[in-house]
């Protein structure tokens, strides 16, 4: 297990993106996936010792730990989301209520 976390360590990581950039074309995601899953499998392969004959599972690890990374990044993000949107409320209906006694 250290070994993957290591390797996941090694996949350069992704800048921030703004709103709008989320808006990029299937194929340009396609892309990106494709070259991290790249990153990560030979990451893999190179904390194994560079066998021969190890691509295909490399690959498949890889993007099995991508994809739980990336469930796991995407529950954290909603989460976030929702308390953000819960607190802007909050504060809006303090702000009604404040007006409310001072008006």
């Amino acid at each position: 297990m250290e070994a993957t976390d290591a390797a996941m360590r090694m996949v350069p990581k992704k800048e921030p993106k703004e709103r709008d950039a989320q808006s990029q074309t299937d194929q340009t995601s396609g892309e990106n996936a494709g070259q991290e899953i790249a990153s990560l499998a030979y990451a893999l392969w190179e904390q194994q010792g560079c066998p021969q004959g190890s691509a295909d599972q490399d690959w498949s690890r890889a993007e099995e730990l991508l994809s739980r990374h990336n469930v796991r990044t995407a529950s954290v993000q909603g989460s976030a989301e929702q308390n953000w949107s819960e607190a802007e409320d909050q504060l809006r209906r303090q702000k009604i209520r404040t007006a409310s006694v001072g008006g």
